[in-house]
């Protein structure tokens, strides 16, 4: 307790959308040298989560998630040299070899690595969770503005989650679904023709929607780990609008 306290007091204030007044590695040092060892263990499985969920990002070719253990060359190298993540991860790229077939199953990575309620924090299963739902609700949205007509089937694997059927009434004209996730159709609907500014919103929606799934002890490790994870997205936000701001100028330059 005395060393969580030490820690969350010396940390400076996140404030959306600014970038943090703390570096990366500063943080990560602040952290690792005051929590127990089963509360590193945690933090170290969500920033392996980061990793595995960059896998996929390098399959579509979108921009890395911050908070990983590696960058995406380093990645690259684990990757290839199926060192230094979880076995299952080489399991199912050894498993399923074309890029649709690892995009279509990667949920079923996802849920082999992370959803063991026994390995995590109530708080970082509720991330699982959480970002489990938001992954679903967007995939249903988006079909339902991509297919007029036909049926999409879910994983076999999905089929049993009541939140299934629901977001399944999405193919017959329907978009209702529950809070939080409920504003996720809206959200989707204003900005899905601008990729940034949608990566955007859903950034400063997850800031708040995590905030809403901490505990409220104020020096607990929820609220260390909902550190890491709102500085995460705001090093995110700020990556998105250089990398926004480059690609405009670049086409502000080719047009004169």
């Amino acid at each position: 307790m005395n060393n969580l306290y030490f820690l969350l007091t010396a940390l400076p204030e996140l404030e959306y959308p600014k970038k943090p007044f703390i570096s990366r590695s500063e943080l990560n040092s602040l952290i690792e040298a005051n929590i127990s060892s089963r509360e590193r263990a945690i933090f170290q499985l969500y920033r392996s989560w980061k990793d595995v969920e960059n896998i996929r990002r390098m399959l579509l070719d979108e921009p890395f998630l911050e908070g990983g253990l590696y960058n995406r060359g380093e990645l690259e190298d684990v990757l290839r040299e199926k060192v230094g993540l979880p076995q299952p991860v080489f399991d199912y790229l050894d498993r399923f070899t074309t890029k649709d077939e690892q995009l279509r199953n990667f949920p079923l990575l996802l849920r082999t690595l992370f959803h063991d309620e026994s390995q995590g924090s109530s708080f970082f299963n509720k991330i699982m969770a959480f970002e489990e739902r938001v992954r679903l609700t967007l995939a249903y949205v988006r079909a339902h503005h991509k297919v007029a007509d036909g049926t999409i089937t879910p994983l076999e694997s999905d089929e049993e989650d009541p939140f299934i059927e629901e977001l399944l009434s999405i193919q017959k004209g329907s978009i209702e679904i529950d809070e939080p996730y409920s504003d996720l159709p809206a959200l989707y609907e204003a900005k899905r023709y601008s990729p940034f500014e949608l990566e955007l919103a859903l950034s400063q929606w997850r800031f708040k929607q995590y905030a809403a799934l901490a505990s409220d002890e104020l020096f607990s490790f929820d609220q260390v780990l909902l550190y890491a994870v709102q500085f995460d997205l705001l090093e995110q936000i700020a990556n998105l609008e250089s990398r926004e701001g480059l690609i405009n100028v670049h086409q502000l330059f080719e047009a004169s």
